[in-house]
């Protein structure tokens, strides 16, 4: 009877020990699974990172030479314009030179500007006062433009402004007279201007230049922090709420809550405008959060796999003992 305790007792015990050592197993095997969950967690979160990060990159360099591209047209079709208004004012001052008769009266300015198509003429002499014009608004004491008058006697001179008056644009240009000493002004209205402003504005640049499906691109002033360009063009003129102080290093990336979403943001800084491109945290890591439910899912099964499997060796192995 004695013996029969002490087979008991001990056969009680190596089911205990057996039960111990498969939980053993089992707490090891979730651990390892939690490891390895954690660790593809944090890889492909960097993996991510790493891939936006050069997309990021790449767009945004496309955006910058894009805004270049736009001011550097602007400036040549200004450039070619001031120098037609110039050419014309020239040409002008040379027909007044063979004819001066043309100045007697503005009958004949008149007619020149029919002829030219400019918008107005001024004549004035040596002292820089007007003798002749065919502005609406002439009197009398009506001087030149600003930094005109002094050059009355320079027989070489050659220059152009841009003036507003009202809600018109002008250019205006003046050259010296060929009949006499003075100048000789022309203004060409840059209406024109104003339209290839608006097809050249970087305004509207960052809307040919999306960043993947819910990310935007957008171009601040340095000075003000306001959007120049934005994707959503209601921003546009809006001061930004990124902290100033997060983009004043030529380039750099941080995470931080753009319009209300946390994001990623990439930006470039040359000191006059900031080019910066924000993507939605959660567009980031998509590709990690899929990889993460997947590999929950495929250790979760094999964990309980593996406790079925385990428990099944163990009631076999210790049918008798139980």
């Amino acid at each position: 009877m004695t013996e029969n305790k002490r087979t008991i007792k001990s056969n009680k015990y190596s089911v205990r020990y057996a039960a111990r050592k498969h939980s053993f197993v089992l707490a090891v095997l979730v651990i390892v699974s939690l490891c390895i969950m954690a660790l593809s967690y944090y890889c492909t979160g960097v993996v991510e990172k790493h891939l936006m990060n050069e997309i990021m990159e790449v767009r945004l360099d496309n955006l910058a030479d894009a805004v270049d591209e736009s001011i550097e047209e602007r400036e040549l079709i200004y450039n070619r314009f001031v120098d037609d208004c110039e050419c014309k004012a020239q040409a002008i001052a040379v027909m007044i030179g063979q004819n001066p008769a043309l100045i007697a009266d503005e009958i004949g300015l008149e007619e020149l500007l029919a002829v030219t198509g400019v918008d107005e003429i001024t004549v004035a002499d040596e002292n820089g006062k007007v003798v002749r014009t065919t502005a609406s608004s002439y009197d009398a004491d009506v001087v030149l433009e600003e930094g005109f008058a002094e050059h009355a006697d320079d027989k070489n001179f050659s220059q152009s402004v841009s003036v507003q008056r009202g809600d018109t644009d002008y250019v205006i240009s003046g050259v010296s007279r060929r009949d006499a000493d003075g100048i000789l002004t022309i203004a060409c209205s840059a209406d024109m201007l104003r339209q290839i402003d608006e097809y050249t504005s970087i305004s509207d640049v960052t809307s040919r230049y999306p960043l993947m499906e819910n990310g935007i691109t957008a171009i601040i002033s340095a000075a003000d922090m306001k959007y120049l360009s934005h994707t959503n063009v209601e921003f546009v003129g809006t001061v930004t709420d990124i902290p100033s102080e997060k983009l004043v290093s030529e380039s750099g990336s941080f995470f931080c809550d753009v319009n209300g979403e946390s994001c990623y943001v990439k930006y470039k800084n040359d000191g006059e405008n900031i080019i910066l491109g924000a993507v939605p945290k959660d567009e980031v890591y998509a590709g990690r959060n899929k990889v993460l439910k997947w590999l929950i899912f495929a250790c979760v099964a094999c964990c309980f796999a593996a406790a079925l499997a385990s428990r099944k060796v163990f009631l076999d192995k210790h049918k008798n003992e139980l």
